[in-house]
């Protein structure tokens, strides 16, 4: 029950920003995308994996917009942080060694961290009405610098 209130808390997320999130099958070995503004999700996926795909592919539309000439492995770095990121903060499955964004220098590739840091505080923001506010709170206010990337989201 509690995966799918997140998960419901960010396709609300998504409808806000004028993203339709939709199921269909895929290949195996594709367990989301993006498309413009539709993030692709594979039918039949756990409400974990669903959650995290979600997560994933949601850091590619915020980050990586068509206008970015960013390096896919670098996209995908990013987008797995995230995903860890939200994963340690929401106490879902062991993905290793929580990330401590507070201990990361911005000279430690500077923009990718920048918007790693944005795009996990987006997100956690868009989960604070799925978990009791405090943990959420303290973890996306200092993850989410001053300004950065506010022409990306709609109301």
């Amino acid at each position: 029950m509690r995966l799918q209130h997140y998960i419901d808390a960010l396709e609300e997320f998504c409808a806000r920003q004028g993203v339709v999130v939709f199921r269909t099958p895929l290949s195996p070995w594709v367990v989301g995308r993006t498309r413009g503004r539709q993030v692709i999700l594979r039918s039949g996926l756990s409400k974990e994996k669903q959650l995290l795909t979600l997560v994933h592919e949601l850091t590619h539309f915020l980050a990586h917009g068509p206008a970015e000439q960013i390096d896919r492995t670098v996209a995908e770095y990013e987008a797995e942080t995230v995903e860890k990121i939200i994963a340690g903060q929401l106490g879902l499955k062991d993905l290793g060694t929580e990330i401590d964004l507070t201990t990361v220098t911005d000279d430690l590739l500077a923009c990718s961290v920048t918007r790693v840091r944005w795009v996990a505080g987006t997100l956690l923001t868009a989960l604070q009405c799925a978990k009791p506010a405090t943990a959420i709170e303290t973890s996306a206010a200092h993850m989410t610098p001053a300004g950065a990337y506010p022409d990306r989201l709609q109301a």
